[in-house]
């Protein structure tokens, strides 16, 4: 398949378990990016979880069974130049586990390994509940009060939508995301953390060894 602005083709593959492969190759070995796809975003969010996509977001990007909080910042740091090429991000129709620059081809397996384990483990913790909720509750007035293109981008969604969830900021509110359990954490997770509502993207590798 080919997109505009693409000289060469995007590869499309799909897994046994319903899981889409998008892949890319470069044969320079310099142009490689991974990461992982959910469709779930703030849209998704119950109307008494609002905030409950991007908590679980900060949930899942802590640590996994095989790699500490410690191990997880090390190996960004080690293959991925940092937490600038980090992209973990949840938007209102989705959310993204990965990076959002080039880096080599040497280093796709060890992160996507990451990405991966930290998706597939699950580590969910009553101490990392209150940790992220305290984080989120600093960001939303870091990146949503004193940060005014977030501010107005909320305000135009808020002003274009009257009934569509996506009226609501992505972060939620204070009052509710601070409310959210654990319970309600895993029960979003079992409904859109599935193979079928996710994609892989691995850019650089051939498509049968990607």
């Amino acid at each position: 398949m080919k997109y505009p602005g693409v000289r060469k083709p995007v590869s499309i593959g799909m897994l046994k378990n319903g899981m889409h492969v998008y892949t890319y190759f470069d044969a320079s070995g310099t142009g490689s990016l991974c990461g992982v796809g959910v469709r779930a975003g703030s849209i998704h969010d119950p109307a008494n979880a609002r905030g409950v996509a991007h908590l679980t977001e900060h949930m899942l990007s802590r640590e996994s069974r095989t790699h500490s909080g410690d191990d997880v910042y090390r190996l960004l740091y080690r293959y991925a130049g940092g937490l600038d090429n980090l992209k973990i991000e949840t938007y209102r129709t989705s959310t993204f586990y990965g990076f959002q620059d080039l880096y080599r081809q040497a280093y796709i397996a060890p992160t996507f390994d990451l990405v991966a384990a930290l998706l597939k483990d699950r580590v969910l913790t009553s101490q990392g509940l209150k940790v992220e909720q305290s984080a989120i509750y600093n960001e939303h007035f870091l990146t949503g009060y004193d940060a005014p293109e977030s501010w107005v981008d909320d305000l135009f969604f808020e002003a274009q939508f009257e009934f569509n969830p996506a009226r609501y900021p992505v972060i939620g509110y204070p009052e509710t995301f601070k409310a959210i359990t654990l319970s309600q954490i895993r029960s979003f997770i079992r409904k859109y953390y599935v193979p079928h509502n996710m994609f892989a993207i691995v850019f650089g590798p051939r498509h049968k060894e990607a």
